[in-house]
């Protein structure tokens, strides 16, 4: 992987008060292991929110820019994050409503050619079992393991 982005999506007050706050604190801390990776390797790192569903959750990091207002359900809905996103290949999605948001973006993602990375340990879903979410995870489980297995972990030569 060359270019990489990190979009963490919706994660804000209005989504997480559907979760419990046990499991949203678990996700949260392991999104912000992944930000802080992805900080240090000079990722991207972009945020989204749904329109009218409050701040961002503050025990999140925050250390990109934040594109809000989908028009729908998926990232690439929002005009200027989907220019922004042309200069990655592969994108790594986190957040809330996995499957909805996050299916509908992986899915888009998928389709542009992306290569896409996602973990069910850094998304939430108060939907959780959805049928939706398995046809794309063949292609998208498991990287948070990867990215954390070790502490030189270099997801460049995975």
């Amino acid at each position: 992987m060359s270019n990489v982005a990190v979009i963490v999506m919706d994660m804000q007050d209005g989504y997480l008060d559907i979760v419990s706050k046990d499991e949203a604190s678990s996700v949260i801390a392991k999104q912000n292991e992944v930000i802080n990776y992805a900080k240090s390797r000079g990722w991207g790192i972009f945020y989204t929110k749904g329109k009218g569903r409050g701040e961002l959750d503050e025990r999140l990091i925050i250390e990109g820019e934040i594109f809000g207002d989908k028009t729908d359900g998926s990232a690439f809905s929002i005009p200027t994050l989907a220019e922004t996103l042309k200069q990655f290949d592969t994108l790594v999605f986190m957040g809330c409503y996995k499957s909805v948001c996050v299916f509908h973006s992986i899915r888009d993602a998928l389709n542009k050619g992306y290569e896409v990375l996602a973990s069910d340990e850094t998304l939430l879903d108060p939907r959780d079992g959805v049928d939706d979410v398995d046809k794309v995870k063949a292609k998208v489980n498991g990287f948070y393991e990867l990215l954390m297995e070790k502490e030189n972990t270099n997801l460049i030569d995975l």
